[in-house]
């Protein structure tokens, strides 16, 4: 999802009639929502955007000072449309064509076209939303922006936008009343990439996580795996849960000189998911689900999916679904199914064809049970 980072944005304000049944996905997305300010790449972008009923938007810039803060950028503001795909949001916007970022321009996707066989173009359109499809067909500039829904529950959202190329922005929004960003409540960090490595060679566990991981995804910074595993390592050894995460992750995997070792993925995961962290809770799923070098076990599985389907992540719902759609774990339950499918965003439309017409009303009922649940939650 792009903070829009700072001047990103998204929209087609072309179409002056449009209008669609909102999913429930969309529904969810209704209102205001404020970027919690991000320190990378942008350091201090904390946008506000606004998603419409009717399918409009508009992207308020403002840009953070490390003391709290804030300077409003109207310049930089844009409005368009926006519409879901699966579990993205995709925004667009006429006479507004930039490289920044993740932004994807008129121009990028018709050199991406053209490269294209006459076969791939076809599957391309047919699975685009139909607002970029019909942005193809204009003349004017336009930018594409595509922004990633992780999870969402009540007034809190977690996502990301792919900024360059391997390089995966993270971003949490908090739905709220009016336009005014969130920099006192959460000023970025005033910290240089110096600072942080001088901090991180200290002992500074939070330094440690954010540097380490810097090098692990290669962002902003050169890779380095085994340095990023180093830093990883001393911080999730200080508890930092989501170092712990991130090592667990690692762990599973191979990379460069540092070999996987799935026992201590397995031990990493599970003291980050012992201090609450949800993702924690859905790679332990995957593990016990794929059975790597482990026994499979569908039951704590589905247990650990569901805890973490009432966190709102989405990966972590479309899992629930599965379990119920193939039985594992859980009795085989198509109505229970198609509901979290529908709460996920995806995938609901094809346990409806083996399902009836009071079954999937009473799935309806039940995946809007759901969602009221999960806005509760923020208010408890």
């Amino acid at each position: 999802m792009t903070r829009h980072v700072l001047f990103l944005c998204a929209f087609v304000v072309s179409f002056s009639s449009y209008s669609k049944e909102l999913n429930l996905l969309e529904s969810r997305l209704i209102g205001t929502w404020a970027m919690v300010p991000i320190s990378w790449p942008i350091a201090g972008a904390a946008n506000i955007a606004e998603f419409n009923e009717d399918g409009s938007y508009k992207l308020y810039v403002f840009s953070c000072s490390p003391e709290g803060g804030y300077e409003r950028k109207p310049e930089l503001d844009s409005e368009g449309r926006w519409q879901t795909h699966g579990r993205k949001i995709v925004t667009t916007v006429f006479d507004f064509e930039t490289n920044q970022g993740g932004a994807k321009s008129l121009s990028e996707i018709r050199r991406e076209l053209a490269d294209m066989s006459e076969r791939e173009v076809s599957f391309f359109l047919e699975n685009q939303p139909k607002i970029v499809v019909d942005a193809l067909k204009q003349s004017r500039k336009m930018t594409v922006v595509e922004e990633y829904i992780t999870s969402i529950s009540g007034s809190e959202m977690h996502g990301g936008q792919e900024w360059r190329k391997n390089e995966f922005v993270e971003m949490y929004y908090v739905k709220v009343n009016e336009i005014e960003p969130l920099c006192s409540q959460h000023p970025p960090l005033g910290y240089s990439l110096r600072d942080i490595k001088k901090l991180a060679r200290k002992g500074d566990a939070e330094a440690q996580y954010h540097y380490g991981e810097m090098l692990f995804n290669g962002r902003g910074v050169e890779r380095d795996y085994p340095e990023a595993y180093q830093l990883l390592l001393a911080s999730a050894n200080s508890g930092h849960a989501g170092a712990q995460l991130v090592l667990g992750t690692m762990r599973r995997f191979t990379w460069g000189t540092i070999e996987k070792d799935l026992s201590e993925s397995m031990r990493w995961l599970n003291k980050s998911y012992e201090q609450g962290n949800m993702n924690a809770a859905l790679n332990l799923g995957v593990s016990y689900t794929t059975g790597r070098d482990m026994e499979r076990d569908y039951e704590k599985s589905f247990s650990l999916y569901l805890e973490a389907a009432w966190s709102g992540l989405l990966t972590a719902q479309g899992h629930v679904a599965g379990h119920y759609y193939y039985g594992r774990g859980v009795p085989k339950d198509y109505v229970r199914a198609y509901a979290w499918y529908k709460v996920s965003g995806e995938g609901h439309d094809y346990v409806a064809k083996f399902m009836s017409d009071d079954e999937v009303k009473e799935a309806e009922l039940i995946a809007n049970d759901i969602v009221q649940k999960l806005s509760r939650r923020d208010l408890e």
